[in-house]
């Protein structure tokens, strides 16, 4: 320290006599000026000393020999000059006069007593005095939060957004044993349930709280559901060392395939892969297998889209049934096994009682398949579309005392938009309920009676 220094232009010619320097802020500097120029006593740098802002104001043309930035305030300074002391901060437009009481004599140096709320002034010649520092209404800082999404299911994110005022430090507790300093942080809940959130938010050495009892919701995932035949045939004995046979498949809504059952000839390694229509990998598992029935975990997260290919790659030497499939394998249309690579209507290769979890925790959340669409997608009419403003859906073919409920989702399965309809079979909806700026939902209105889609599109 003190090895180097280096220079900057000082405003005007006046000596300088004290420079203080922001405590928070290095870069913000004043410095005071001795002399009798009109208009040059204090100066005010943001940038270090690089450039100046004269904040003279309308003192008197009488050297200013002392100054102190008073810490926890808007800016609160105590300048001393040949006579008296002055004050301002960053509410006022102008200095203040401080010095009532004071000798007529020059104030060499100033110090605050911040335990006793006093700040001290040592004059020439004439002994020490000390006052009340300029009542400074403290600012109680405002703590205050919401969240995005409050409901969520088990392992989605949940985004806060910090609404505080007057603070500039932050402490989150996240109710589960998780804090933050985050600004507006994120967080990831490990376990369903409902979690108290509060904020404590900090500034001037004063704090505000805000805690919103059982505000998040984390609901778990829907059970896992079944898929497929549920065993081999039992009369037959087939096997195959082939691994270009495997099982053809459709996703329609975000989904994990968690496990199948397969049944082993040969013991030992074998691994299972995922493929899309356009022969990509795009999931693969190692699996060591014993002989005969094998629960395989694979934990294959998978997104809508049609043609995946379920396979073992290299030898197989498992069993399958030789006819007697049922194509297609669906449950709810949300996960479809549509065939064999095989292309043999008859025959059902390796993989039993697919485990599929949905990745959701709602029934809401999960829309019909677009194939209702094709049969009925006279039933719904939305103009304009593509959409670029708000729009009006006209609904077909629903009886006048069905209650017809509307929803909308985005094409991996995220409910942005529900309402319930009763006789009135024309809505008109804001470009505003559909979050992206250009992209695709999926427009759903049923009934007990009925169920129907239709594709939105948006543009910018």
């Amino acid at each position: 320290g003190g090895e180097s220094w280096s220079t900057f232009n000082s405003p005007e010619n006046e000596t300088i006599e004290e420079i203080i320097a922001d405590p928070y802020n290095p870069e913000r500097i004043w410095i005071v000026k001795s002399g009798f120029t009109e208009g040059a006593k204090v100066y005010q740098s943001e940038t270090g000393g690089q450039s100046w802002i004269n904040i003279s104001g309308t003192l008197p043309n009488i050297s200013a020999l002392s100054i102190i930035y008073q810490e926890g305030t808007n800016d609160g300074i105590y300048l001393g000059m040949t006579y008296g002391v002055y004050y301002r901060n960053g509410t006022m437009d102008d200095w203040i006069y401080f010095g009532q009481g004071l000798p007529n004599t020059e104030i060499r140096d100033l110090d605050i007593q911040y335990n006793s709320g006093k700040i001290r002034c040592a004059t020439y010649g004439r002994g020490l005095f000390e006052a009340d520092l300029y009542p400074i209404d403290e600012i109680q800082p405002d703590a205050s939060f919401s969240a995005a999404l409050k409901t969520v299911c088990l392992g989605d994110t949940v985004f806060f957004i910090n609404e505080s005022t007057g603070a500039d430090t932050f402490l989150w507790n996240f109710g589960d044993g998780t804090l933050s300093n985050n600004y507006s942080p994120d967080h990831i809940y490990p376990e369903p349930g409902r979690y108290t959130v509060s904020l404590t938010a900090t500034g001037d050495q004063l704090s505000g709280n805000m805690t919103r009892h059982s505000y998040i919701e984390i609901n778990p995932y829907l059970p896992p559901v079944n898929i497929g035949e549920k065993d081999r045939d039992k009369g037959s004995v087939l096997y195959l060392n082939d691994d270009s046979f495997g099982m053809i498949f459709n996703v329609h809504f975000p989904s994990i395939l968690l496990s199948v059952k397969v049944y082993t000839f040969v013991k030992g390694n074998r691994r299972f892969e995922v493929y899309d229509k356009n022969g990509t990998l795009v999931s693969k598992a190692t699996v060591n297998l014993h002989s005969g029935e094998n629960r395989v975990p694979l934990g294959f997260y998978l997104s809508p889209g049609t043609d995946y290919v379920l396979r073992v790659s290299g030898f197989a030497y498992l069993f399958y049934n030789s006819d007697g499939a049922r194509y297609p394998y669906a449950k709810n249309d949300l996960l479809s096994i549509t065939g064999n690579t095989a292309f043999s209507r008859e025959k059902y290769y390796y993989f039993y009682d697919w485990e599929v979890q949905y990745m959701t925790c709602s029934d809401e959340s999960l829309p019909v398949t677009g194939e209702a669409e094709n049969v009925a997608a006279d039933r719904i009419i939305i103009a304009p579309n593509p959409v670029w403003d708000q729009f009006t859906v006209t609904l077909m073919g629903f009886g006048l005392d069905e209650m017809v409920n509307i929803r909308i989702f985005t094409l991996e399965g995220i409910l942005v938009y529900k309402a319930a309809i009763n006789q009135e079979r024309k809505i008109t909806l804001p470009r505003s309920i559909l979050p992206e700026a250009a992209g695709i939902y999926i427009l759903e209105a049923g009934s007990p009676g009925n169920r129907y889609t239709k594709s939105i599109v948006t543009v910018n």
